[in-house]
């Protein structure tokens, strides 16, 4: 239902979901687990292999934040236009992380100790994050992990809620309301159209009215990759050209472009797209871009992409940069990336 929703109503194009177990890394022999990112019913298949590990240090913490540090530095979503970090539970995080999971990490060898705090401030800038809070069986107990939250994320960010079941309408509201595809009261009327009792409802909208007031309000920061989108509609329009060769050959670049990375000069891509160039202008603030990305740019935007200073919509196209890309291309595209290695593999 959690995906389902999310596609049907368009809350988010193209969704693809990791799930994290999180244990207690004092006490658990796998406090971490993650999933492949995946869509459809192969959530299904990538669910069963996580299990329940049992035990627990029964001390109010799970290691929340050696996952946070896990994601932050080996999941890679730059290519994504808005990327969601939903943390459930019910208990508090530890103030450092565990460095006997980190022997390798440099931080770690130079004895500098990873603060929590941080490492979820760091993560916000990378994810919306949002921490799905059900209460702590002890009332002290909670009052002090429910500040250790709030404190980190801030507030509006803990979304409290005391059914199980209210964790898929949370989060689905939390994604249609940071998107912007509707305001909280159609969200409440589509939860009615699925069936939701007003118990259920009214949960909801005390659980995310503090976030959307601040929200609307602009006083809370939301992760949007607007590049992401540019390009997304601009290699569309690419791909959808009716010069086949163009558009094949396109697609023969970005293939490249995957393999050879950062082994690409920065100045034969775009700075939007981040691909090699198909058809480069230049702008009037004197940088190059791809011709189809900038004039999506243009449709909601009058200020540069890399200056952010007003500019004019008028640019003219690059001939020499776009023959010095196809001769790089050319030469190079049954070549090896100069720092090619072996690959390697991230067991978490």
């Amino acid at each position: 239902m959690f995906y389902g929703q999310i596609v049907e109503r368009n809350y988010l194009e193209d969704p693809c979901i990791s799930f994290v177990g999180i244990g207690d890394s004092k006490s658990d022999n796998s406090p971490l687990q993650v999933s492949d990112f995946s869509t459809g019913v192969n959530l299904d298949k990538v669910l069963i292999n996580l299990f329940l590990e049992g035990g627990g240090g029964n001390n109010q913490k799970e290691s929340y934040e050696l996952a946070a540090y896990a994601i932050d530095n080996f999941i890679n979503v730059e290519d994504s236009v808005r990327p969601f970090l939903f943390i459930t539970g019910d208990e508090g995080f530890y103030p450092d992380v565990d460095t006997k999971f980190l022997k390798t990490d440099l931080e770690i060898k130079r004895g500098k100790t990873l603060n929590s705090e941080e490492i979820f401030r760091g993560l916000m800038k990378k994810f919306n994050v949002f921490h799905i809070k059900k209460a702590y069986t002890d009332d002290d107990e909670e009052k002090i992990i429910s500040k250790q939250w709030k404190n980190c994320l801030g507030a509006e960010r803990v979304l409290n809620i005391s059914h199980p079941k209210a964790c898929i309408d949370v989060m689905i509201g939390a994604i249609a309301l940071t998107s912007r595809k509707c305001d909280m009261e159609s969200y409440l009327k589509t939860m009615a159209e699925r069936g939701q009792d007003e118990e259920r409802i009214k949960e909801i909208k005390e659980s995310l009215s503090l976030y959307y007031e601040k929200l609307i309000k602009g006083q809370t920061r939301t992760v949007y990759n607007q590049n992401n989108e540019i390009k997304e509609k601009a290699e569309k329009l690419i791909l959808e050209n009716p010069d086949r060769e163009k558009s094949n050959f396109y697609q023969n670049m970005k293939a490249f472009r995957s393999v050879w990375k950062d082994d690409v000069p920065s100045k034969n891509c775009c700075p939007i797209t981040r691909e090699l160039f198909l058809d480069p202008v230049i702008a009037a603030d004197g940088f190059s871009y791809e011709r189809k990305a900038l004039e999506v740019w243009f449709e909601t935007n009058k200020v540069s992409p890399m200056t952010e200073q007003p500019m004019i919509n008028k640019f003219d196209t690059n001939i020499s940069l776009r023959k010095e890309v196809q001769n790089f291309y050319e030469e190079n595209k049954k070549k090896d990336p100069p720092s090619k290695s072996d690959g390697g593999c991230l067991i978490f």
